[in-house]
């Protein structure tokens, strides 16, 4: 195969896997909404299974992903386990959710409420997220071999963004409304099985390659090297759904204001990594991250400083837009 349809033929596949990981996170939030009775509780634990079945996924696979001679059909195997699972849910979410108001009690702890509304996601979807989070660093083993300077991670993590926006928007305001929650978990399946698809073809004819250096050869990060990844991670999320909470005492409230809400995180992500790939290399790398992080900083406190002008934007937006709802969606956006 021709070496440039090599490398497009895997971002394409990479943007579909972003756009079907979305997609399932909005279905399977509205899933769980009906056993829950509340759309925010569904967000907050959707978000708090997907998240901790990727950090796991990546975490427990990424060592043998990095030293495997064929890791286009990690890629592909993974892709393919989500795709079956995406399908599978189609029947578990609804009958565990059936027996969620039993299990809960009438008049539970607050504990044990949070507890297994929390527990009940992360271990239903615990199978396709772990998968979710092992492709990033399979995509990153096949990719960056092939590029020019050996970096890949800042153009993959930009495709596989913009393709998560892809999925919510498609998802909430294309798919649930038109097909239902069934059908849209195939079509999201679908999706899935077709980046596996796109690998294949691409990696069908490739020779085995020798694993890099052992990853126990390289000095260990630094611990607070570590705990500022971590904290960026804290913060990017714990960010996104505190302002979801904030701005529900204003905005619907509903899974639309997720979604709009979700879909300006997800574009300034992709701008951000999509401008690393290209610029990032200019930099010494701990200077870079250093300003970034200032910035970072800065801005987040200047978000907060805009809140007293959320109500009035959003009064006039409404007033200007009407109330149908994708006017109701543009004016929380």
């Amino acid at each position: 195969m021709h070496p440039r349809r090599r490398v497009i033929l895997p971002y394409l596949a990479f943007f579909l896997s972003g756009a079907a990981g979305l997609g399932y996170q909005i279905v399977w939030t509205r899933l769980f909404a009906v056993g829950m009775g509340h759309d925010l509780a569904a967000v907050l634990a959707v978000v708090a299974a997907f998240f901790a079945g990727i950090a796991l996924g990546a975490w427990s696979l990424d060592r043998p992903i990095a030293s495997a001679r064929h890791p286009a059909l990690w890629y592909v195997a993974l892709e393919l386990i989500i795709a079956a699972w995406g399908l599978f849910t189609i029947l578990l979410i609804p009958a565990l959710t059936a027996h969620a108001p039993h299990w809960i009690g009438l008049t539970p702890s607050p504990l044990r409420h949070w507890l297994l509304a929390f527990a009940l996601p992360l271990l239903t979807l615990l199978p396709a997220t772990a998968a979710m989070g092992a492709t990033l660093p399979a995509m990153d083993r096949l990719l960056s071999p092939l590029s020019r300077d050996g970096r890949a991670i800042g153009g993959l993590y930009a495709v596989n963004t913009l393709g998560a926006l892809v999925g919510v928007l498609a998802g909430t305001f294309a798919l649930l409304p038109t097909v239902g929650m069934t059908a849209a978990l195939m079509v999201l399946s679908i999706a899935a099985a077709l980046a596996a698809a796109l690998v294949l073809i691409a990696f069908r004819e490739h020779q085995p390659t020798e694993p890099p250096p052992s990853p126990s050869t390289d000095p260990p990060a630094p611990a607070l090297f570590r705990l500022c990844v971590f904290a960026t991670g804290l913060l990017g999320i714990g960010y996104e759904v505190l302002g979801l909470r904030m701005l529900a005492q204003i905005i619907e409230n509903s899974i639309y204001s997720f979604a709009a809400v979700l879909a300006i995180y997800l574009i300034a992500s992709a701008a951000g990594a999509f401008a690393y790939q290209r610029l990032g290399a200019r930099f010494e790398p701990r200077a870079l991250l250093a300003r970034l992080l200032t910035t970072l900083a800065a801005l987040c406190a200047l978000g907060a400083m805009t809140l007293p002008l959320v109500f009035p934007v959003y009064q006039a937006a409404r007033s200007a837009f009407g109330d149908t709802l994708p006017a109701v969606a543009a004016a929380e956006t």
